[in-house]
């Protein structure tokens, strides 16, 4: 009788052993699947492509507008060939310094009208890892030349309404809102949300099998 309860009880700490292992193993390798990091050895040879929509004080950017990016400042750093933006504000900018060696790191983006210039709320990392990254920039206000007016139309003329719609209206999200940070920001290679389900999917596996295993371990006694 006591054999039986001593092995029993055996069984019991193997079986529990081998639960925390393999939770310990899924932990790990959730720990180790960090978000991307930038690559030094790329700064001066790799290129990434910005995209998204362009706000001017949270509203959509009209079509037409100048856009350039910055990678360690406009004076003294590299300097992008202008865009245009698109309908909605879209725009796609690429960040190509080559064999240039800027002082800085970061990309600031700017909206241009010959020596008019504002620039973004948003500036980025460049990681030059070849790839393109989404994102939505946020602008104080259009360069003064580029803001869209209605000109006084003569009477029984049609005039076109300028208005751009907001952002709300159009359904988009501004770069720096919760929803769109956990949309774009990349963690072990995928987004953060795929990515986390994946991790919980993978330790709620591994739990459902330690228990099977547990339970049949327990019918075999």
């Amino acid at each position: 009788m006591n054999t039986s309860l001593s092995g029993h009880s055996a069984k019991q700490r193997i079986a529990t052993l081998l639960v925390g292992a393999l939770l310990l193993v899924a932990l790990l390798a959730s720990l180790g699947a960090g978000p991307d990091e930038p690559k030094a050895s790329n700064v001066n040879h790799d290129w990434e492509i910005f995209e998204g929509h362009a706000y001017a004080d949270n509203r959509a950017a009209p079509a037409g507008v100048s856009l350039v990016a910055c990678l360690g400042g406009c004076e003294l750093g590299y300097v992008t060939p202008s865009v245009i933006t698109g309908a909605d504000g879209i725009y796609q900018v690429k960040v190509a310094p080559g064999q240039a060696r800027p002082d800085g790191r970061m990309v600031t983006f700017w909206l241009v009208d010959g020596s008019d210039r504002v620039e973004a709320d948003q500036d980025v990392l460049f990681r030059g890892h070849g790839e393109t990254r989404v994102l939505d920039l946020n602008f104080e206000d259009l360069p003064v030349s580029a803001v869209p007016t209605s000109s006084t139309s003569e009477p029984g003329s049609v005039t076109t309404d300028l208005t751009v719609p907001s952002a709300s209206e159009l359904g988009l999200l501004p770069s720096n809102s919760p929803q769109a940070y956990v949309t774009n920001v990349r963690y072990a290679g995928m987004p953060l949300l795929p990515g986390f389900v994946a991790v919980l999917g993978l330790l709620l596996a591994v739990i459902g099998v330690s228990l099977l295993i547990y339970r049949r371990r327990l019918t075999w006694q």
